[in-house]
């Protein structure tokens, strides 16, 4: 599962002139893969939906969409499974630890 403040971070650090819904789940911004439309700065057709089981996105401009993995590899411009290890780090001392404790 993602934190929802790592999410919140994410999208402040790499996308342009982000709004947040008032439960704080939902995101609003211009897309980084496309840019939106030239014509208009101020339209911003990139939605990213957060909840505890999945964040997923949406560019009404370009039509990408996808799950946040996705759309962190592409912008940090690494593969999807060195996405997943970044995000998903595995903690072996925190394991072993719990394994020890059981004994």
């Amino acid at each position: 599962m993602l934190d929802l403040a790592f999410v919140n971070q994410f999208m402040y650090e790499n996308f342009e002139r982000v709004t947040v819904s008032d439960d704080g789940t939902h995101f609003h911004a211009r897309c980084p893969l496309c840019g939106d439309s030239k014509k208009s700065l101020s339209k911003k057709r990139f939605h990213l939906d957060w909840s505890p089981a999945r964040c997923v996105y949406q560019c009404w401009n370009c039509g990408r969409s996808g799950n946040f993995l996705q759309i962190f590899a592409r912008l940090k411009g690494v593969s999807t499974s060195e996405a997943y290890k970044k995000l998903y780090k595995f903690d072996y001392e925190k394991f072993a630890t719990s394994l020890g404790r059981r004994n």
